[in-house]
């Protein structure tokens, strides 16, 4: 059984409807609605129709965009998740060498010996990042302060002005 069609065929077949003169020409319906064809552009081949696509495209990026301080300070509020991140990072792989160092076939004095040397390296590791972490957010904190100085004298000086 063919899935050509959902209507039955009719029986006796109809022959086919005469062409109508070249006068009465009837236009053919759309096989899709108007407001598909605007908003798809290969049912439209010109030009016009791909720069719309185009510059839709344009809009939206720049949609994407930030446009007010408030909302690119609050990007930049988000960067507070790496510290997150890379806590979880570090206590996965802590986790993950530990795993693999008691999994692992040697004695348990040797097992003991590498969790020990780990253990100690980790720890330095760890004091190397809160080192330039700290560092970091003190440089953050120090760029802030002057900013905060400079916004001052800005405003006291106009304050001055307006008097």
């Amino acid at each position: 059984m063919s899935r050509r069609s959902a209507r039955p065929p009719e029986w006796p077949p109809q022959p086919p409807r005469p062409c109508p003169p070249p006068a009465q020409v009837i236009p053919l319906q759309p096989r899709w609605p108007s407001s598909h064809q605007k908003s798809n552009p290969t049912t439209a081949n010109n030009k016009r129709t791909w720069k719309k696509v185009a510059n839709r495209h344009k809009r939206n990026q720049r949609a994407r965009q930030p446009h007010t301080q408030k909302e690119v300070m609050r990007m930049a509020d988000n960067n507070g998740d790496f510290g997150a991140f890379l806590t979880g990072f570090i206590i996965g792989g802590l986790v993950g060498a530990v795993a693999s160092l008691l999994m692992a076939p040697q004695s348990g004095e040797e097992t003991r010996e590498q969790i020990r040397q780990r253990g100690i390296e980790l720890r330095s590791r760890a004091d190397e990042e809160i080192k330039r972490i700290r560092e970091q957010a003190e440089q953050t904190l120090a760029e802030v302060r002057a900013q905060t100085e400079e916004i001052q004298k800005r405003t006291q000086e106009l304050v001055e002005e307006a008097r």
